[in-house]
């Protein structure tokens, strides 16, 4: 329950004009029961396993608190009752009465139904996320350079993100199932998303579904399912920065180069932001 409920709230806004979006919403059919958390732009549905009851329903749970009580609680287990005059959560030596609220309010987050989609490792698919998602530019008015760029071929998958000083790009293998008939065009998926996918992805050996759409994508990682609008504008042709062929190469051992930067990095400020390199031939 904890790590589920981390995941679907790390999409709940901090601060809305929504006040019901600042819950996640847990429904109960058929013996199976499904946190959903959404701010509109991005969503996500997550079946939860192992959960025992005997009835249907709907309720919403508060983010924050239960946050707080999932931290604090010791207990491999906890209960969940939904009356009309409150919500309790139970353990076996806690008690906590939080107040409800009407959980038809809360907006949808769309099922992943489609028959036609991409298909990534999950290891190749959160780690293209991971050495991306650093360059993207949140706060920038060209709203394109807020998510990462997906270029998707039957047998390749391109990520690259920018902020307009630096460029991520990374390929990955992928398959297709079913038929990809349309043409995708330069889906930009905002960076939010692509945190909230790769924290999804909890198994190296899982595989990741992706649905592009017209104005949105949805992304099926293991027990979860990711809904996120489109960002809007058009992404920079990052094909131009980076040449074809390059005459020099230089090769490092990882582990001394990222140290190094590392303790660079530790005297710079917000006016240099900067490292600089001078190379030399070894003699």
């Amino acid at each position: 329950m904890q790590s589920a409920f981390a995941i679907v709230s790390g999409v709940v806004p901090q601060r809305s004009p929504k006040e019901v979006l600042r819950n996640v919403k847990l429904t109960l059919t058929d013996g199976v029961a499904t946190l959903l958390g959404t701010d509109e732009e991005v969503g996500i549905r997550y079946e939860l396993s192992g959960v025992t009851t005997d009835s249907v329903g709907e309720a919403l749970l508060p983010t924050q608190r239960l946050s707080a009580i999932l931290r604090e609680v010791q207990d491999d287990t906890i209960q969940i009752e939904v009356n009309e005059e409150a919500l309790w959560i139970r353990t076996a030596q806690s008690e906590f009465r939080l107040s409800v609220e009407d959980p038809a309010q809360f907006p949808t987050v769309a099922k992943f139904e489609d028959d036609n989609y991409f298909v990534i490792p999950g290891k190749a698919f959160r780690q293209g996320i991971q050495r991306t998602l650093f360059a993207t530019d949140t706060e920038s008015t060209r709203y394109a350079l807020g998510g990462i760029l997906l270029e998707m071929a039957p047998e390749t998958a391109t990520l690259a993100a920018t902020d307009g000083r630096r460029l991520a790009v990374i390929k990955m293998n992928c398959s297709v199932h079913g038929t990809m008939e349309n043409e995708l065009g330069q889906p930009v998926v905002p960076a939010k998303a692509m945190a909230l996918i790769e924290r999804s992805i909890q198994d190296d050996d899982q595989e990741v579904h992706l649905a592009v759409h017209q104005h949105h994508v949805l992304v099926r990682s293991g027990l979860s399912t990711i809904y996120a609008r489109l960002v809007e504008g058009r992404f920079p042709r990052y094909q131009d920065v980076i040449p074809d062929q390059c005459e020099t190469t230089i090769e490092f051992v990882v582990g001394p180069f990222l140290s190094a930067v590392r303790q660079a990095m530790i005297v710079t400020n917000e006016e240099s932001r900067g490292v600089d390199f001078a190379l030399e031939m070894a003699r």
